[in-house]
C-alpha cells in the first residue's frame, strides 16, 4: 500500500533517513525518504519520484552536508535549493515547504564559512515566499564555545545520535506544527 496523500513528507539526506520522524510528530501521518550522500540536485532531480508522487499536505526538506562535503560552493548549493523549492511550488501549488538549513557538524566543521553562505542565501531566498519556511538549526547544535556539542553525534561525527535529534527536533517542530496546521 502506498502511503497516503496528504501526509507530511521528510525528505533528503541521512539526516533525515535517520530521524524517527514519527516519533518526533505523532500528532502528524509522516513520510520519510532520506537517503545517505544526497546532493541538493539530487532530490530537485528525483523530486517526482521522491516528492511530487506521494502529493503531500506539507515538505520537509534536508540536504547539504554531501554538497560541501564535495566542494560545492555556497551559490550552486543554495541556486540548487531555491530551484528545489521552486519545483515543489510548480508541482505542489498548495503544499508549503520547510528548509532546514545544513547543520554544524564536527566532521564539516571546516566546511561552515560555505554552509553559513548557503543557508544564508537561502534564508534570504525564502524570506518573501509565503509557501515556504527556513528553519535555522545552527544554534540548537552548538555548545556555549560555539562549537558542535560532539555530544549530539555518532560516531562519524556527521550523523546525530538521539540527544542531537532532541535538540533538532526542538527547533524544527514550531515551523513544521505551523504550516502542518495551516488549512
Amino acid at each position: 500500500m502506498p502511503p497516503p496523500a496528504g501526509a507530511t513528507l521528510f525528505v533528503g539526506s541521512s539526516s533525515i533517513r535517520y530521524w524517527d520522524v514519527a516519533a518526533a510528530f505523532p500528532a502528524l501521518r509522516t513520510i520519510r525518504r532520506g537517503y545517505g550522500g544526497s546532493h541538493v540536485s539530487d532530490t530537485l532531480h528525483f523530486a517526482d519520484r521522491l516528492i511530487v508522487r506521494y502529493r503531500p499536505a506539507l515538505v520537509v526538506f534536508y540536504a547539504g552536508d554531501a554538497d560541501v562535503a564535495a566542494g560545492k560552493d555556497a551559490a550552486t548549493i543554495a541556486a540548487d535549493t531555491l530551484t528545489l523549492v521552486g519545483r515543489v511550488h510548480e508541482a505542489l501549488p498548495s503544499t508549503p515547504i520547510i528548509v532546514i538549513g545544513t547543520k554544524p557538524s564536527p566532521l564539516h566543521w571546516p566546511h561552515m564559512p560555505a554552509i553559513r553562505a548557503a543557508n544564508r542565501l537561502v534564508r534570504d531566498g525564502l524570506a518573501a515566499d509565503r509557501r515556504a519556511a527556513y528553519v535555522d538549526v545552527e544554534a540548537a547544535l552548538l555548545g556555549p564555545d560555539g562549537q558542535p556539542r560532539a555530544d549530539f553525534y555518532t560516531e562519524n561525527r556527521l550523523n546525530l545520535n538521539d540527544r542531537g535529534y532532541e535538540a533538532w527536533t526542538t527547533a524544527v517542530r514550531p515551523t513544521v506544527e505551523r504550516l502542518a496546521a495551516r488549512p
